[in-house]
């Protein structure tokens, strides 16, 4: 596994984008200043996951400071995507992430990466069912 960022790890389903924006996320966890939203779904790359980054305009008005804030959660998602993707592959699962900023300042890349790690002790504690495409197709 690498530990890059690449094109198959990144979530472009606007369908799947719209499910876990429109609380279809099977679960949810928070660490102040994240929110991880998980949707065990058949992804349609090898890749056992696929994340997608947001960070909301009404928190950021400036453009430059909602993508540095971006930038932040995708580095520490990137350093620490092993403990994710072994995870789902002992589960046998593939899943769909929203990383989304809910705080309202910026905090140092040190607390992003410590809130990273401790969101993943709540998601391994999580049991995985993947829904079928008929599933998804059908809401």
């Amino acid at each position: 596994m690498s530990f890059a960022f690449n094109k198959q790890e990144r979530l472009t389903s606007l369908k799947i984008i719209g499910q876990l924006f429109g609380r279809k996320a099977a679960f949810s966890f928070s660490a102040y200043p994240i929110l991880l939203a998980v949707l065990p779904i058949p992804l349609p790359t090898p890749s056992p996951v696929q994340v997608v980054v947001s960070v909301p305009k009404r928190n950021f008005k400036n453009a430059p400071d909602r993508n540095r804030l971006k930038r932040l959660l995708r580095e520490a998602w990137r350093l620490n995507k092993h403990l994710y993707y072994e995870t789902l592959t002992t589960q046998n699962t593939q899943a769909a992430i929203l990383l989304l900023w809910t705080g309202k300042a910026e905090v140092p890349f040190e607390e992003v990466q410590k809130q990273i790690v401790y969101l993943h002790t709540k998601f391994a504690k999580q049991k995985f069912t993947p829904t079928t495409h008929a599933e998804t197709s059908a809401e």
